[in-house]
């Protein structure tokens, strides 16, 4: 009993415990509550017009005023100017939080009672950084699948003293998932010989998301940016191909940093050409991937507030192609057999091998390669390159290879240094190797022991260009080499432009050359030309020319050739949508010869055969069904007109790029609607696409409406078509043009608060908009 009562007392214990923590909560909570309360009942919400900085937030923006006539800032609007939020306690108004202005250090308010316009300025360091790219890194654009089929052909006839000769150089390439096949021959027959070969077979597949590309069959190794060779072989190749990402920037670019107070302008001028222009806002802010050309040169950039301030900030720097972007990396592996005899031999494959190179950009100012070779007979080899910036000079150059072969072990070194600017620019290189030294299928009587070279170029302006280069090399057998230039070219002008030559070699005798090269401009697409040289190894020449270039698509050119102790030749070349044919004749010491030459393709896309012009890239085919005589362009050039079924085709598009194809809104028929006369189809590489037009034929009519008494329905009135939401607005005297009539039809006509009603009837004329004649519109409604 005694137990039970204490249990008992323990429970009432806990239980008044409990009791209390309750009531406790209740009070507090109701404090709370007070308190906000009396915080709620101290601010006051006033809508107003609100900027930040000169720039717009909102013109109706709920912001509170506290009994201090403080202002509070909603955290929406702190967010949306890019402000960076303080760290102080935020205010709770109405489901949204608010920030006191006095949280923001230097912070100003102004406010005008009359407009209501609150205007808050802010310092900019108080802003978030925005990063803007001078130019897209990559694309991101979304390539067409592989398509279409095509056969390229040269075909030329030639007759001469010697007999006459026939030479067929054709290719064949295949577009399907996943790749694209190629295989290009040559067939010669000539009066002492004939060869048919096969020159290249490959199955490519590119990978745009990855940057890469696979390729099987016949290729060429990825040779070290320096002193490596490439060559030829039979096999698979896999590696990086910034060409799948033409837009991507694979250099280093210059990045410039500024403020702004107020929404501004900047303008980026390299070497005091304007580059780009952008709109920021207030705030700090940084532009990387700036455009930026070879060699040293001066970066501007201008801002320019709304106030009209300017602020310009310069910074110099120097850049090179060769070099790869911090943290920026490609490769190749290669593996198969070498290739032998190219262009003599169809299969002539030797020794197996494997490849391997690598490079990265370490920094912004240094990029380093290497890589690996081996082959079935033992030789091997190593490279390794270092390309970097000289601080307040230009580019250096330092390469290594090493090898290991039946001739022994052997070495390679390199040296070169570079400036570039934009008046004088000088490059000097050195490349020394011993005799043991081999590299990846190259004749060891070709192998080059040393090699030395230097160029100088001068700008003077207005006074013209003048170059200079000197050219050393030994080869493992034979005596060394020297050439050294000099060339001099006047600006272009009125007359033309003169271009002074001269030519110093030595191997195991001298000689030299000398000439003058006058070109002379007359009129669009025609030039005339005077050459004159001088040399020790034969009589002078003079040749007088006179040449019309053709436009890429369709055109005629010629050239014509006059010359002292040189050939009188003669060429007339026609092209069209078709392709290309060259008739050229010549004679020279009482020989004469005649050349007649065909280019063009057959392509296939869309299951349609079309004849062409040669197709070297992407090609595309524009469909506007029953549309004929359109005209369709590229890159805003005229490029083809479509056939009797509507279709153009087109063979010169640029892979993994947006082409910009329109069509002529003039050549459509009146009673057709397009939604867009602009597509930019992005097709793969030497693959085909398809472009269709959003574009359908509506049959369409004008007509005249009037009222009972004759005056015509007031200007402005609006007419609709009975099942119809789009109105026809009505212009003067009473004349509209309706479109998507059917057979018969009712015309509402509404103006004002009054309605009338027409009925008519139509019959559609084919690719035409008749005149349908003069309609009374009854049954006015008021």
């Amino acid at each position: 009993m005694q137990r039970l009562s204490a249990q008992i007392k323990k429970c009432s214990g806990w239980f008044e415990s409990a009791i209390a923590i309750i009531v406790l909560l209740l009070l507090l909570h109701a404090e709370s509550a007070i308190s906000d309360e009396t915080v709620q009942q101290d601010l006051r919400p006033v809508f107003v017009e609100l900027s930040i900085n000169r720039q717009l937030i909102g013109s109706t923006v709920l912001v509170l005023q506290n009994a201090q006539n403080e202002w509070l800032i909603p955290v929406e609007a702190v967010n949306t100017a890019r402000l960076k939020l303080p760290q102080t306690k935020l205010v709770s108004f109405d489901g949204h939080d608010y920030v006191p202005l006095a949280a923001f250090e230097s912070a100003h308010a102004a406010f005008d009672v009359a407009s209501q316009f609150l205007g808050l300025v802010f310092r900019p360091d108080q802003f978030l950084s925005a990063q803007l790219n001078g130019s897209g890194m990559r694309s991101g654009l979304k390539v067409a699948d592989n398509a279409g089929y095509f056969f390229n052909y040269d075909l030329s006839l030639e007759h001469s003293s010697l007999g006459m000769g026939q030479v067929a150089f054709t290719e064949i390439g295949a577009a399907f998932k996943p790749g694209v096949f190629i295989s290009n021959f040559g067939f010669f027959h000539q009066p002492q010989q004939s060869n048919n070969l096969r020159l290249e077979s490959s199955f490519t597949i590119d990978q745009p998301e990855n940057i890469t590309t696979i390729r099987l069959g016949d290729s060429i190794t990825k040779a070290a940016s320096i002193v490596g060779r490439s060559v030829r072989f039979g096999g698979v190749q896999y590696g990086t191909n910034f060409r799948t990402q033409p837009q991507m920037v694979t250099v280093p670019m210059t990045t410039l940093s500024g403020q702004a107070a107020l929404p501004s302008t900047v303008d980026i001028f390299i070497n005091n050409a304007l580059q780009s222009r952008k709109e920021i806002s207030p705030g700090p802010f940084s532009i990387s991937s700036l455009p930026t050309l070879s060699g040293d040169g001066e970066m501007q950039m201008v801002i320019r507030d709304l106030a009209g301030r300017e602020e310009v900030i310069s910074q110099r720097f120097y850049a090179s192609p060769v070099l790869l972007a911090k943290g920026l990396a490609e490769f190749s592996v290669e593996a198969g057999a070498l290739r032998n005899n190219f262009g003599l031999e169809s299969n002539d494959y030797g020794d197996l091998f494997a490849a391997g190179s690598y490079r990265r950009g370490i920094t912004n100012t240094a990029t380093l390669e290497g890589s690996l070779q081996a082959s079935e007979h033992g030789l091997t080899g190593v490279l390794g390159s270092a390309t970097f910036l000289i601080p307040q000079f230009g580019l250096g150059t330092l390469a290594v290879g090493l090898s290991n072969s039946d001739a022994g072990s052997g070495g390679q070194i390199a040296l070169g240094v570079e400036r570039r600017t934009a008046r004088a620019s000088f490059s000097i290189r050195s490349q020394v190797a011993d005799h043991s030294y081999r590299q990846l299928g190259v004749d060891p009587d070709r192998a080059i022991l040393r090699l030395d070279s230097a160029n100088f170029s001068y700008r003077f302006g207005a006074m013209g260009n003048l170059g200079l280069a000197y050219v050393r090399q030994q080869l493992a057998t034979g005596s060394p080499s020297e050439v050294l230039s000099a060339s001099y070219a006047t600006p272009r002008k009125s007359w033309g432009s003169l271009i002074f030559n001269a030519l110093k070699g030595r191997t195991t005798t001298d000689n030299y050359a000398l000439s003058v090269f006058w070109i002379m401009p007359m009129e669009k697409e025609v030039s005339g030309s005077v050459l004159h040289s001088h040399s020790n190894q034969g009589p002078d020449q003079t040749i007088l020319q006179l040449q019309r270039n053709s436009l890429p698509g369709e055109g005629v050119g010629y050239r014509l050739q006059a010359g002292i102790n040189a050939p009188q030749q003669a060429a007339l070349l026609l092209q069209n949508g078709y392709g290309q044919a060259r008739l050229e004749a010549a004679q020279f010491n009482d020989n004469t010869s005649v050349r007649l030459n065909f280019s063009g393709a057959l392509a296939s896309l869309d299951s349609q055969w079309f004849a062409s012009q040669r197709i070297n890239s992407s090609f595309g085919l524009v469909r506007l069904p029953g549309m004929e005589n359109v005209r369709v362009y590229v890159d805003n050039q005229f490029a083809a007109r479509t056939n009797k079924e509507g279709n153009a085709f087109l063979p010169r598009l640029h892979p993994y790029m947006a082409n910009h194809i329109s069509v002529e809104q003039l050549d459509l028929a009146m009673d057709t609607e397009i939604d867009t006369l602009l597509i930019q189809p992005v097709p793969a590489w030497r693959s085909g696409v398809t472009v269709d037009f959003p574009v359908r034929r509506v049959p369409a009519a004008t007509l005249r409406i009037v009222l009972s008494d004759g005056t015509p329905v007031p200007v402005g009135a609006v007419a609709y078509l009975q099942g119809q939401e789009e109105g026809f607005p009505i212009g003067r005297d009473g004349q509209a043009y309706l479109s998507g009539l059917k057979a018969d039809n009712k015309l509402s006509i509404r103006w004002l608060d009054k309605e009338c009603i027409v009925n008519l009837s139509f019959e559609p004329v084919e690719a035409s908009v008749p005149f349908l004649g003069e309609f009374v519109c009854e049954s006015i409604v008021p």
